[in-house]
């Protein structure tokens, strides 16, 4: 029997945002310093390609936002995320290249993004564990965009790492004829 391959794809992406909203949802409630809210855009990209990461972040980022309010304004940051990966493991010039480097590439983007709607938007206070690391930035004499800056680039460096590792090791360890189902 034939399957319908985008309905397949579908059903396996409701699975990726699920992943999204419970690790972003542990996140927020533990006060992490962390975000772990792509994971699910990562592994709908590298199955499936950019078109379903995209949905997978718009979804991940609506349902989280009845729990988390910021979830919204920080979807242009999932996008990213999600354009980056698909250009990092697309790129036949970057499949070599160590997964820091990888991360940093993907990191850059969307922590930029991140870092503006933390200090334009918000002011610097985030639903995020980084805040008070934030505000500590900023009594340093670094203005508050500065800071936004440095403490998004630094955690969404290691909350990169941590989800590509993690995805790296999924792509790794699910079957086949899932990854291959594009």
């Amino acid at each position: 029997m034939k399957r319908d391959n985008k309905l397949y794809n579908l059903i396996i992406s409701t699975l990726f945002v699920t992943v999204n909203i419970v690790l972003a949802n542990l996140s927020l409630n533990l006060k992490l310093p962390l975000f772990l809210d792509t994971l699910g855009t990562m592994l709908g990209v590298r199955f499936f390609g950019l078109k379903y990461g995209l949905l997978i972040a718009g979804a991940g980022a609506f349902v989280n936002s009845f729990t988390d309010p910021y979830a919204i304004p920080y979807l242009p940051t999932y996008i990213a995320t999600a354009i980056m990966i698909s250009v990092v493991y697309n790129s036949e010039k970057l499949q070599n290249w160590p997964l820091l480097l990888k991360a940093l590439l993907v990191t850059l983007p969307s922590a930029t993004i991140g870092g503006i709607i933390t200090a334009y938007l918000f002011g610097g206070i985030t639903s995020s564990g980084t805040s008070i690391i934030l505000a500590a930035l900023t009594k340093t004499g670094l203005s508050l965009v500065q800071s936004s800056l440095i403490v998004q680039i630094i955690f969404e460096y290691i909350d990169k790492v941590a989800m590509m590792f993690l995805m790296e090791a999924c792509v790794r360890y699910i079957p086949q004829e899932i990854i291959n189902n594009r």
